[in-house]
């Protein structure tokens, strides 16, 4: 899925009335689990997560001037969704049919 067919698939269930929704990640279909939705990160996918001292941003793109022979276009970047943690007050596990 690309970050414009996230973003089609979210705004539409806002629009269906959704928007104030909590939002989890479910994972594991076959012992399905849930997290909140910690981070949302977008990276170069050569980006080997060490920091770069010459840039302050958050993504990882090169210095002016800097040539390099990597990826252009829809491959060159992943946009990250990270887990926040299991959340709290609620069962840990995500209902099945989540996946289907």
């Amino acid at each position: 899925m690309t970050l414009d067919e996230l973003i089609h698939e979210l705004t539409n269930l806002s629009e269906e009335g959704f928007g104030d929704s909590r939002v989890r990640l479910a994972f594991q279909p076959s012992w399905p689990l849930r997290m909140e939705v910690g981070r949302v990160h977008a990276m170069h996918q050569d980006d080997d997560g060490e920091e770069d001292e010459e840039y302050d941003g958050d993504v990882n793109v090169p210095l002016p001037g800097w040539e390099a022979d990597e990826p252009e276009g829809p491959d060159a970047y992943i946009v990250w969704i990270t887990d926040g943690g299991h959340p709290d007050g609620e069962s840990p596990y995500a209902p099945g049919n989540v996946f289907r």
